[in-house]
């Protein structure tokens, strides 16, 4: 049965004498580890394909049972060049992606936010915006949300001082303890 997804390399690691481990983030299988072969020899077909920062096209055998899928072809379908060719922007991207792996979220609303990340950094002038944001809404994926409408404990909108992580949100100058916050 041949296979076939698109999906964005979470990981690439070294697996045996010339081949890779690849984990991959896709909307229909969720997080996959492909056994690539071969992919780390000088003229492989599937080593840039493989690669970090990339989307690609993944051909292969789809065996349920199996942790590891034996990958036939991959295929570039998106390279995000300006995050390749600026190491902030690859620091940053890396960081994205490492925590995208290692929360372990799968489900489709998570790889379209992870594309979108990566999309918004490669064409932004302002990587820690991007990452900021890639933050907010992780921690609202993992269901971690602070008040930010006003005072998490009076709603005032007014005089908000400080952020408190206790409380789960900002905290205006009436409800602020400095003892407590």
């Amino acid at each position: 049965m041949n296979n076939t997804c698109i999906g964005i390399i979470l990981n690439n690691r070294d697996y045996k004498d010339n081949d890779a481990l690849v984990d991959v983030l896709t909307q229909e299988y969720g997080k996959i580890t492909f056994v690539a072969r071969g992919v780390r020899k000088h003229n492989s077909k599937n080593a840039t394909p493989c690669s970090i920062l990339r989307i690609s096209r993944f051909y292969f055998d789809y065996k349920e049972t199996r942790g590891l899928q034996n990958l036939k072809i991959a295929e570039p379908v998106k390279n995000f060049f300006h995050i390749q060719g600026d190491l902030e922007k690859q620091a940053i991207g890396c960081l994205i992606l490492e925590l995208m792996d290692a929360l372990q979220l799968d489900d489709e609303p998570a790889y379209t936010l992870l594309e979108n990340t990566l999309q918004y950094l490669d064409s932004t002038k302002n990587p820690y915006l991007v990452l900021g944001l890639y933050l907010a809404e992780l921690c609202r994926f993992i269901g971690i949300e602070p008040f930010v409408d006003g005072c998490v404990n009076c709603q005032s909108e007014h005089q908000i001082v400080a952020v408190s992580v206790s409380d789960g949100g900002f905290v205006c100058a009436n409800c602020y303890n400095p003892s407590k916050h």
